[in-house]
């Protein structure tokens, strides 16, 4: 061989061997995500009626953060817990991101219903006092949605709140 074409060889492959150490440094120096706590907004919801979301805490591994300063878990398994008493739920609105798992877990306080969002075909069984039931499904579609108790005319009667995906 050519002392040039040595020279090119050896410079090629020291190049290669430069970009993948440096490639595999960066690869193994981020902290690769957990699934840790993911869910501590929602697994803890306020009894004033705010709107539950899928925020996490800044503690969150596995959270992207925006310029507001609010982290948000993308895509994650969402439990909602969800109480109903006579006409109301204890929440108005429930926030979640597309593509994201959503199980309500949702129990009667005070008489008999159930929690319905017809557009992800997500329904809990019917329960009476101190009864839960739950149901899960994927918000793969963005927008606002209604849910309600579909039990005799408690939907006419109020009793009813939204799903915002966003």
């Amino acid at each position: 061989m050519h002392r040039s074409t040595i020279l090119r060889v050896s410079l090629f492959s020291l190049l290669v061997a430069a970009t993948v150490l440096l490639g595999g440094c960066q690869f193994f120096s981020a902290t690769p995500p957990t699934n840790t706590n993911q869910n501590a907004a929602v697994d803890n919801p306020s009894t004033d009626n705010e709107p539950i979301t899928n925020e996490a805490t800044t503690e969150d591994n596995n959270a992207i953060g925006d310029q507001a300063g609010t982290t948000i878990v993308e895509n994650t398994d969402v439990t909602i817990t969800l109480t109903a008493k006579n006409f109301e739920f204890s929440q108005k609105e429930i926030r979640v991101k597309l593509g994201d798992t959503v199980k309500v877990v949702f129990t009667s306080e005070q008489g008999f219903h159930d929690f319905v969002i017809e557009e992800f075909d997500a329904a809990t069984e019917r329960v009476s006092d101190g009864q839960t039931s739950s149901v899960t499904f994927v918000a793969d579609q963005q927008g606002t949605f209604e849910y309600y108790c579909s039990v005799g005319s408690h939907r006419q009667m109020g009793m009813v709140g939204q799903l915002i995906v966003e």
